[in-house]
């Protein structure tokens, strides 16, 4: 683990610059306020879902200090470690400082694994689910479930290469055509069925393990993934698309 005094973070990269302040971060993140020490590394460190080479040498000591907490109160550092472990496009590791990312990417989802069953709310649930997925090496599955909470997503039709709108909390689930030239979503919204099971698709499958393990939000979490697992007729051209391959994410 990089030490805190080491001269290396100067060299290491955040969404800004240097990360010569990112010791400092995670000093608050023991000893001041730590719900601050958050929103600044997700600020600057993984802003808006990216990773940056900082966030390699940062994963390790939020983990660490994950370890020192409660399960309960572990969720916010873990999932910023998921965050982190799930972004699009990332830069390489540097060889410096993989071993120890990837050691404490392991103490991580233990420690994520062993807090699904604490979670008291539903959203509590989808985000430690989406931490578990995100530290499995199932980055896919974990931005996936980040729209269980946003209650939408971006969809992009292969046979028309339309972009589409999906709304998640409408009963059943719609899909619509973006207007990409109006900043909107047409007004043409087509109902979409889902498929019975999860077979077909193997990371859907997969968490099959994990969502027996969150009581009482079980079942609405296996309706929610089923809906992720469906099909859906594109408004635009009429072809049936695979929800979850269709994901622009």
């Amino acid at each position: 683990m990089l030490s805190l005094e080491s001269p290396r973070w100067a060299e290491l990269r955040h969404a800004y610059g240097p990360a010569a302040d990112v010791p400092g971060m995670l000093k608050s993140l023991v000893s001041g306020d730590a719900r601050q020490a958050l929103d600044d590394l997700h600020g600057v460190v993984a802003h808006q879902g990216s990773a940056t080479t900082s966030a390699y040498a940062a994963v390790p000591h939020v983990v660490a200090a994950a370890e020192a907490l409660s399960v309960s109160d572990s969720l916010e550092h873990l999932h910023f470690v998921g965050v982190v472990a799930s972004a699009v496009a990332p830069p390489q590791i540097p060889d410096d400082l993989r071993a120890a990312y990837h050691a404490a990417l392991e103490r991580g989802l233990a420690l994520a694994v062993e807090g699904l069953d604490s979670r008291d709310t539903y959203e509590d649930a989808v985000a430690a689910l989406q931490t578990v997925a995100a530290l499995s090496g199932k980055p896919r599955a974990a931005r996936r479930l980040v729209s269980l909470l946003n209650e939408a997503a971006e969809l992009f039709c292969p046979s028309c290469n339309t972009h589409l709108e999906m709304d998640l909390a409408a009963r059943p689930a719609t899909l619509a055509r973006h207007n990409i030239s109006f900043g909107g979503a047409s007004s043409l919204v087509v109902p979409w069925t889902v498929n019975a099971g999860l077979s077909r698709n193997a990371d859907l499958a997969w968490m099959d393990e994990f969502v027996v393990r969150l009581g009482g939000h079980q079942g609405r979490l296996e309706a929610e993934l089923a809906m992720l697992g469906g099909t859906g007729p594109c408004p635009n051209c009429g072809a049936r698309i695979d929800i979850y391959e269709a994901w622009q994410a």
